[in-house]
């Protein structure tokens, strides 16, 4: 193959090349503007709407998610995920990576706690020198001092409580305090042997079966129509009554 003909083969991959590097920086550009401004995460959905309005997204022939796409075009742009939903993911620089980490970890951790049944999370509060300790099963609730049924139920003892934190919407507490509560309820599930999930407000329950309503029979209809005070003085012959009952 001749010299002009390998620099015309490879123009349309160089051509490709170019087109990737062009969009990359214009998405970078994007990303750098909104951190210059904001101090929280940009999210991926975000970026994808911004993109979208002006005609970046998605570009002739892109087959790849936009997540890849940007994991691919730029070693200078990462997509940081939250562990516990994977479909949370934001867009950061290298310089933002850590300040977007510690937000998404942040936003894991306030959720996990508004998902604690309320005394759950009440007794790693509560104030005062009595032992606190709370039921193993639902209903759940917590207990100042010994608890009646003691067999139920385990202690949260202090190495674990935070009392006085004010824990009205836990979205609401300060981030490095939402942190280590989340880490001191799970060290003590951990330490007694104990499923977390099993203490959430809401269990997952297997949605139940309901019972389709029963059409009226032709006697429950016959009944119905008469006036007041009519039907419990009719006498419906046996034979005829059975028959009615089994028409709908």
């Amino acid at each position: 193959m001749s010299t002009s003909e390998s620099d015309e083969a490879s123009r349309p991959q160089n051509s490709q090349d170019d087109v990737t590097v062009r969009w990359a920086t214009q998405v970078k550009a994007l990303v750098l503007e909104h951190y210059k401004t904001a101090e929280v995460p940009l999210l991926l959905a975000a970026l994808g709407t911004e993109l979208r309005k002006r005609e970046l997204w998605p570009p002739p022939g892109q087959q790849r998610t936009l997540a890849s796409a940007i994991e691919g075009a730029d070693d200078s742009l990462l997509i940081i995920r939250d562990p516990q939903t994977p479909t949370y993911m934001a867009v950061a620089t290298l310089d933002t990576r850590s300040v977007v980490e510690s937000a998404i970890a942040e936003r894991s951790q306030k959720r996990f706690l508004s998902e604690l049944a309320r005394p759950i999370l009440l007794a790693f509060c509560k104030e005062g020198d009595r032992k606190i300790f709370v039921r193993r099963e639902p209903p759940f609730r917590y207990y100042v001092g010994e608890p009646p049924d003691v067999a139920e139920c385990v202690e949260v003892s202090d190495d674990y409580r935070m009392p006085g934190l004010y824990v009205d919407d836990p979205a609401q507490i300060p981030g490095d305090v939402a942190l280590e509560l989340a880490k001191r309820v799970r060290a003590w599930a951990a330490d007694n042997s104990l499923n977390i999930e099993n203490f959430f407000s809401e269990q997952r329950e297997a949605p139940k079966a309901t019972k389709a309503p029963s059409r009226a029979t032709a006697l429950e209809r016959l009944l119905a129509a008469q006036p007041s005070g009519v039907a419990s003085r009719m006498v419906v012959p046996l034979d005829i009554a059975v028959q009615l009952s089994r028409q709908p």
